[in-house]
């Protein structure tokens, strides 16, 4: 149940008078560990004493660019040696199909394969960038894109991984393209976003 404006504003008056009036304060002000045990943690403020021991015990450590040993890392700033697109493939390669711990044999479906495999994804980023990651039906930016197969990826093969033959859509403008589908009541179109 929402209250209305006015029934708001008029719990909001009765809370300020009760404060005001000093019939409601929180519950722990003014008390000490001693007087409740609910309080728990520091509550006042530190010694000179302490704070000299916290802040010898604090030199070196956890400054700027340092570790906790205060060493800064050797490889602080410096480019990944190894992970380059070239070195993603060789491990790529290294470590699929029999090579890999969950081989079974090659029963995944080519198209699945083909569909996951790096040349897809790059396929994909290349249409998305090439459209500025706009829809290219309805205007929307942002982050429900699809990189749409203008010829049927299913009947043209060697127009799969051609990026002329990619559009970016808005998961709703893919939907009207398939529209097909959207009537047998297996799936439901998505909401529609504001441009």
């Amino acid at each position: 149940m929402k209250h209305s404006a006015e029934t708001r504003r008029k719990i909001s008056e009765a809370v300020q008078r009760a404060y005001d009036e000093k019939r409601l304060v929180p519950w722990a002000k003014g008390k000490t560990k001693a007087d409740d045990p609910r309080i728990t943690g520091f509550t006042g403020k530190h010694t000179d004493k302490t704070k000299a021991k916290i802040s010898a015990n604090r030199k070196g450590k956890c400054i700027g660019n340092q570790n906790a040993t205060g060493h800064t890392p050797h490889n602080k700033n410096k480019p990944h040696p190894v992970h380059t697109a070239k070195w993603r493939k060789a491990v790529s390669k290294a470590n699929s199909g029999p090579n890999h711990w969950n081989w079974k044999g090659g029963i995944t479906a080519e198209n699945r394969l083909m569909r996951s495999s790096t040349k897809h994804k790059e396929w994909s980023s290349a249409v998305l960038r090439r459209d500025r990651w706009t829809c290219q039906k309805c205007g929307y930016k942002g982050r429900a894109l699809i990189a749409h197969h203008l010829k049927p990826w299913a009947k043209h093969r060697s127009l799969r991984f051609d990026v002329s033959n990619g559009q970016t859509l808005c998961r709703s403008c893919h939907c009207e393209t398939h529209n097909p589908r959207l009537g047998t009541g297996k799936s439901k179109p998505p909401k529609r976003h504001s441009v």
